[in-house]
């Protein structure tokens, strides 16, 4: 396998709308998780700047310079954990730099999100709260009896739940990436604690919903009941809480989607991918072998790569691609090779 290209090209990505330099000279704009092209030398060092051109949600991004080293036509291991390097082959390298970032800052008076009576009579009042993050304080006159800080976010509740044998204190707290859900007892002393894509209590049951980074979107849920004085987690089952099973067409998705079937395991729905043929041809046992882990599934970045797919591992700022080219009949894969 071979890069159709005569001279070595960086391919440069972010995960934010960003604006690339390269020793010295502007080579555009990059779109989040895009990634823009640069004729580079495959001995010696180059310097790359990647300026962004948007905020997060409670982050400022902030520019960053990062050097990228190549010996012999390798590149070398970067010594910044915020930067990962992938070598297609001897014509094509791949980084990807992350931009800064660091939480805006709230200079104004707190804010107040919700504030309640403590529901056992003891006069307390809690209070869910921004002030450079989300936070939750239980007051009582002028003395703070306890605090929380949840995280970064702006939007949250308050709220109690009847156990039948108690009643327990819940804050909900939409962080900038995640939900968080802290259940207090009444001498506020946390009995669970937990962070989900989605966290909600439904007909008395703690639901943990985690999105798993499958084209599929699978979803995992784990449920917590309250059990004998405190919350037991049952088998996470995996399925579609927040949205429906989306739907695909074309070879590259099928691909995908099997692969990362197989990754997670996933037996039943990895081999309805295959064609009949292939089914009877190989246990599940033998294509988690061939596949292997992978933390990323993409199309190769260079020409004539029709079919194939990149298995992409990652561990200490260097990634490592394996190549399977995928034959198709009606839709479904009857073959499966390493290139």
């Amino acid at each position: 396998m071979s890069g159709m290209f005569s001279v070595p090209l960086l391919i440069i990505r972010t995960d934010a709308d960003a604006l690339i330099e390269v020793n010295g000279q502007q080579y555009g704009e990059c779109r989040a998780f895009g990634q823009v092209a640069v004729p580079v030398s495959d001995e010696g060092e180059c310097y790359v700047l990647v300026m962004p051109l948007v905020n997060g949600g409670t982050s400022r991004f902030y520019p960053v310079t990062r050097k990228l080293s190549f010996r012999d036509g390798e590149p070398l291991p970067p010594v910044s954990d915020d930067v990962t390097v992938l070598k297609w082959d001897d014509a094509i390298y791949e980084v990807m730099i992350k931009v800064g970032r660091f939480p805006k800052e709230d200079t104004g008076a707190p804010k107040v999100i919700a504030s309640l009576k403590a529901p056992y009579g003891t006069g307390d009042i809690y209070t869910l709260y921004v002030e450079n993050g989300l936070k939750f304080a239980v007051e009582n006159g002028s003395r703070v009896l306890a605090g929380y800080s949840l995280g970064y976010g702006t939007d949250g509740s308050i709220s109690f739940f009847d156990t039948g044998d108690r009643l327990l204190t819940v804050i909900s707290a939409k962080l900038e990436e995640r939900e968080r859900m802290l259940i207090l007892d009444s001498a506020l002393s946390p009995m669970l604690d937990v962070t989900g894509d989605a966290v909600y209590i439904e007909d008395g049951t703690v639901r943990v919903i985690k999105r798993l980074n499958t084209l599929m979107l699978h979803e995992i849920c784990t449920e917590y009941n309250y059990e004998n004085g405190r919350f037991t987690a049952k088998k996470p089952i995996r399925g579609y809480y927040t949205h429906k099973k989306p739907s695909f067409t074309g070879n590259y998705e099928t691909a995908m989607a099997f692969c990362e079937a197989v990754r997670e395991e996933f037996a039943e729905e990895a081999v309805s991918y295959l064609t009949e043929e292939l089914k009877k041809g190989v246990g599940f046992s033998e294509l988690r072998e061939f596949v292997g882990s992978f933390t990323d599934a993409r199309v190769p970045v260079f020409a004539g790569s029709e079919n194939m797919l990149g298995l992409i591992s990652s561990a200490d700022g260097m990634a490592t691609v394996r190549l399977l080219k995928f034959d198709f009949s009606d839709g479904l894969i009857s073959n499966i090779t390493e290139c």
